[in-house]
């Protein structure tokens, strides 16, 4: 994973927009955070990466204390996901989880664009 670079080091960029912030993976991908119930919103955009190729294909999830609560497959290039918008209120645990799509793990170049954890 890379901090507000894509999971090559360039720009983050979805759709022709680039962003300034968000984190770059690849397929199959899980980043786990431990939130202790100290926070009451999760927010982000998502899509491919526009450097990927015409067959990178994920499938997106965000599991809340183990529980799926943004499920969505085919994921392509070319469109920015979202917003999203979660209640994480006294939750433990958020995973964000991108899996291998249609091709496994051909070209599959990901991005959580400006995804942030809202205090209380």
């Amino acid at each position: 994973a890379k901090k507000n670079r894509n999971v090559l080091g360039g720009p983050i960029t979805v759709a022709g927009e680039t962003f300034e912030r968000g984190i770059g993976v690849h397929s199959r991908s899980r980043l786990t955070y431990e939130l202790r119930g100290g926070y009451k919103e999760f927010v982000t955009f998502f899509g491919v990466d526009d450097q990927s190729g015409p067959f990178a294909d994920v499938s997106v999830h965000v599991l809340v204390d183990g529980r799926n609560r943004l499920e969505q497959s085919g994921v392509r290039r070319g469109k920015l996901h979202g917003p999203v918008r979660l209640d994480v209120t006294q939750a433990g645990r958020i995973e964000l989880v991108v899996d291998f799509g249609q091709f496994g793990d051909t070209q599959d170049r990901f991005n959580w664009v400006e995804a942030a954890l809202v205090r209380e």
